[in-house]
């Protein structure tokens, strides 16, 4: 008995459902689990990123800290690992105290979804002034968000290098 081609849509449907894809209509495309995630926590990233060069050169480490968990982790370029949304707050605090950002840019190179956690990648340029000298400091980081209970994406884990 041949199938017809709604027989082999139905039969793509149902593999598409049991591999955990979401199936296409005709007036979108299939989205994968990974794919809605970052749809779904793109907002809180681009939030804190946006505000991330504001807050840091008005020294707002209340809004630097805001979208980490509360048992967040931050490690440093010097390997430093600072545990807990008001240990980081503190770190921030103790940085404004011996400079002031004046210029600054912050570049997201990609974001993926593995598993319940999204990963995203980027570079960073700080230019601060300390007793009237200017330096630069350019790095990488590397930031892992996680849905917490109450629906919001948060910063699990921050790294600088």
């Amino acid at each position: 008995m041949a199938r017809d081609g709604a027989g082999k849509a139905g039969l793509l449907k149902l593999a598409c459902v049991a591999s955990g894809l979401v199936w296409a209509t005709a007036a979108g495309a299939a989205q994968t689990e990974p794919e809605r995630m970052i749809e779904e926590a793109r907002p809180a990233i681009e939030a804190a990123n946006h505000e991330w060069l504001p807050a840091i050169k008005q020294q707002d480490a209340k809004t630097l800290v805001a979208p980490y968990a509360e048992n967040g982790i931050f490690l440093t370029k010097t390997g430093e690992s600072v545990v807990g949304r008001a240990a980081i707050e503190k770190l921030y605090q103790d940085g404004f105290a011996k400079s002031r950002v004046v210029d600054a840019d912050l570049v997201q190179d990609g974001l993926t979804a593995q598993g319940a956690l999204i990963y995203e990648w980027g570079h960073a340029r700080i230019e601060a002034e300390h007793d009237g000298t200017r330096s630069t400091r350019t790095g990488a980081y590397l930031t892992v968000w996680q849905r917490s209970p109450d629906g919001v994406w948060r910063i699990i884990r921050n790294l600088t290098f």
